[in-house]
């Protein structure tokens, strides 16, 4: 729509005052995109620039109502904030690196002011800039934003929350992809014991996280220790899912290489 005729659209709703049931029903329709798989954005990116003018052009009607004074427009603007944080997390899925960035500063500054920094939006947003810096190669804006969104989650949302999990992973991450593999370790150990306590030892996210933690192990030279983790992740993803399946196999050349790397070449090879 041409943008002459969106304003004259808006003034028209806005004299009716129905603008703020117009953004509610424009938010609702694009509501979908909450709903789009990773492989979905991913095969239909050529899309992605288009939804974001949709809600782009959503959330400029919003800052009219904030213009205005209009009683109720931050709950109005709530749900049009969660579509950004949409939109930031499938620019990260499709590596679009520059623009979700720039994207996801203006979203996060969005969110502290409307909603404020307590929010799970803005709280998810941090959550998104940071990757989005971390994948841009800008780790050490990465690592200040999640540890600063991880203490903020620890303390609002409490340290067992799930979305604080999430973000202690993601933190361990970073940490090791830049060296700082203690830190990493220190992270990774207990997200590991959180993930067996609320899913389970033999849950495929605390597989998964038991074998990051044994990655780190044998990068801090700890590879006796490693040897045991990836034995023991080996031993459930073959009883679970088949030696056959590709996270049993990657398990199987993780602990090769934890073998190598202890001198102990005929283990290696046997696997």
């Amino acid at each position: 729509m041409h943008r002459l005729v969106q304003c004259a659209v808006r003034d028209h709703a806005w004299e009716n005052g129905t603008l703020g049931t117009a953004i509610s029903a424009a938010a609702e329709r694009l509501n979908f995109i909450t709903k789009l798989s990773m492989q979905h954005v991913w095969r239909d990116r050529g899309s992605l620039s288009t939804n974001a003018q949709h809600v782009e052009a959503v959330w400029h009607a919003v800052r009219e109502l904030e213009a205005r004074d209009t009683p109720a427009w931050g709950q109005i603007a709530e749900p049009v904030l969660d579509l950004r944080l949409w939109v930031l997390r499938h620019l990260n899925t499709i590596s679009d690196v520059a623009r979700a960035v720039g994207w996801g500063q203006v979203l996060v500054a969005d969110c502290e002011r409307v909603l404020g920094p307590e929010h799970a939006t803005t709280l998810n947003s941090r959550s998104g800039l940071a990757y989005s810096y971390d994948l841009a190669g800008r780790k050490s804006e990465a690592i200040s934003l999640s540890e600063s969104t991880l203490a903020l989650r620890a303390r609002v949302q409490g340290e067992n929350h799930l979305d604080t999990v999430v973000s202690r992973t993601a933190l361990a991450s970073i940490y090791w992809s830049v060296g700082r593999v203690q830190e990493a370790i220190v992270l990774y150990e207990q997200t590991s014991t959180d993930r067996a306590r609320t899913l389970g030892e033999d849950h495929p996210r605390t597989l998964t996280l038991r074998s990051h933690l044994a990655g780190a192990y044998r990068r801090a030279g700890r590879v006796e220790d490693a040897i045991t983790l990836h034995t023991r992740n080996l031993t459930v993803r073959e009883r679970e899912f088949g030696a056959n399946h590709p996270d049993t196999a990657r398990e199987q050349y993780r602990l090769a290489r934890a073998y190598e790397t202890a001198g102990q070449r005929q283990w290696a090879e046997v696997l």
